[in-house]
Protein backbone atom coordinates (compact mmCIF):
# COMPACT_ATOMS: atom_id res chain seq x y z
CA UNK A 1 0.00 0.00 0.00
CA UNK A 2 2.82 2.42 0.80
CA UNK A 3 5.20 1.89 -2.46
CA UNK A 4 1.80 1.32 -4.96
CA UNK A 5 -0.55 4.13 -3.00
CA UNK A 6 -3.50 3.01 -2.87
CA UNK A 7 -5.56 0.27 -1.28
CA UNK A 8 -8.66 -2.07 -2.05
CA UNK A 9 -10.81 -5.16 -1.52
CA UNK A 10 -12.20 -8.22 -2.76
CA UNK A 11 -13.64 -11.19 -2.76
CA UNK A 12 -12.44 -14.42 -4.57
CA UNK A 13 -14.85 -17.31 -5.05
CA UNK A 14 -13.27 -20.80 -6.16
CA UNK A 15 -15.67 -23.08 -7.81
CA UNK A 16 -13.71 -26.07 -6.48
CA UNK A 17 -9.56 -26.60 -4.82
CA UNK A 18 -7.44 -28.99 -5.80
CA UNK A 19 -4.71 -29.50 -8.41
CA UNK A 20 -7.20 -27.28 -11.07
CA UNK A 21 -9.11 -24.45 -9.23
CA UNK A 22 -11.64 -21.54 -11.47
CA UNK A 23 -12.05 -19.04 -9.71
CA UNK A 24 -14.02 -15.42 -10.18
CA UNK A 25 -13.01 -12.29 -8.62
CA UNK A 26 -14.62 -9.31 -7.94
CA UNK A 27 -12.50 -5.70 -6.44
CA UNK A 28 -13.33 -2.26 -5.61
CA UNK A 29 -9.85 -0.45 -5.34
CA UNK A 30 -8.24 3.48 -5.32
CA UNK A 31 -5.02 4.81 -6.05
CA UNK A 32 -3.60 8.17 -5.69
CA UNK A 33 -0.01 8.32 -6.62
CA UNK A 34 -0.27 8.09 -10.27
CA UNK A 35 -2.74 7.62 -12.81
CA UNK A 36 -3.44 4.07 -14.40
CA UNK A 37 -4.99 5.52 -17.80
CA UNK A 38 -2.96 7.00 -20.33
CA UNK A 39 -6.42 9.14 -21.25
CA UNK A 40 -6.90 10.38 -17.84
CA UNK A 41 -5.96 14.23 -16.71
CA UNK A 42 -6.04 13.47 -12.89
CA UNK A 43 -3.62 11.66 -10.73
CA UNK A 44 -5.71 8.74 -9.06
CA UNK A 45 -9.18 8.01 -8.79
CA UNK A 46 -11.46 7.68 -5.90
CA UNK A 47 -13.10 4.26 -6.70
CA UNK A 48 -12.07 1.68 -9.24
CA UNK A 49 -14.02 -1.63 -9.87
CA UNK A 50 -12.11 -4.88 -11.24
CA UNK A 51 -13.69 -8.61 -12.17
CA UNK A 52 -11.87 -11.28 -13.29
CA UNK A 53 -11.88 -15.11 -14.33
CA UNK A 54 -9.22 -17.93 -14.14
CA UNK A 55 -7.95 -20.75 -12.89
CA UNK A 56 -5.06 -21.56 -10.22
CA UNK A 57 -3.06 -25.06 -11.55
CA UNK A 58 -0.21 -26.62 -9.36
CA UNK A 59 2.57 -27.23 -11.21
CA UNK A 60 4.51 -28.34 -8.75
CA UNK A 61 3.79 -29.71 -5.02
CA UNK A 62 6.10 -31.04 -2.47
CA UNK A 63 5.59 -31.86 1.35
CA UNK A 64 4.08 -28.11 2.37
CA UNK A 65 5.37 -26.14 -0.56
CA UNK A 66 3.94 -25.65 -4.20
CA UNK A 67 4.14 -23.89 -7.00
CA UNK A 68 1.02 -22.33 -8.62
CA UNK A 69 0.33 -21.09 -12.19
CA UNK A 70 -2.50 -18.82 -12.13
CA UNK A 71 -4.17 -17.44 -15.37
CA UNK A 72 -6.97 -15.78 -16.47
CA UNK A 73 -8.72 -12.76 -18.02
CA UNK A 74 -9.41 -9.34 -16.18
CA UNK A 75 -11.15 -6.04 -16.88
CA UNK A 76 -10.62 -2.90 -14.75
CA UNK A 77 -13.14 0.46 -14.97
CA UNK A 78 -12.66 3.95 -13.42
CA UNK A 79 -16.11 4.83 -12.07
CA UNK A 80 -14.91 8.48 -11.18
CA UNK A 81 -13.62 9.50 -14.77
CA UNK A 82 -15.85 6.88 -16.26
CA UNK A 83 -13.04 4.55 -18.75
CA UNK A 84 -11.33 1.43 -18.83
CA UNK A 85 -8.05 1.17 -16.92
CA UNK A 86 -7.49 -1.82 -19.79
CA UNK A 87 -4.71 -0.96 -22.14
CA UNK A 88 -6.56 -0.90 -25.23
CA UNK A 89 -4.73 -3.16 -28.01
CA UNK A 90 -4.66 -2.51 -31.82
CA UNK A 91 -6.21 -6.26 -32.59
CA UNK A 92 -8.63 -7.86 -30.26
CA UNK A 93 -11.11 -7.12 -27.60
CA UNK A 94 -10.49 -3.52 -26.12
CA UNK A 95 -11.85 -3.97 -22.51
CA UNK A 96 -10.18 -7.04 -21.24
CA UNK A 97 -6.55 -8.04 -20.87
CA UNK A 98 -4.78 -11.55 -19.80
CA UNK A 99 -3.31 -12.62 -16.23
CA UNK A 100 -0.35 -14.77 -15.19
CA UNK A 101 1.19 -15.12 -12.32
CA UNK A 102 3.51 -17.91 -10.79
CA UNK A 103 2.89 -17.90 -7.18
CA UNK A 104 4.87 -19.56 -4.88
CA UNK A 105 3.92 -21.28 -1.09
CA UNK A 106 6.09 -22.54 1.33
CA UNK A 107 5.07 -24.50 4.66
CA UNK A 108 1.80 -24.32 3.17
CA UNK A 109 -0.98 -23.75 0.70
Amino acid sequence: MLITGGAGVGYKYYFSKGDFSPYINISGFSYYVASMSENSDVDGSDFNISASIGADITAIDWKDNAIKLHFGIITMFDIQNKESLVLSASNGPQDIMPTFNIKVYFGGK
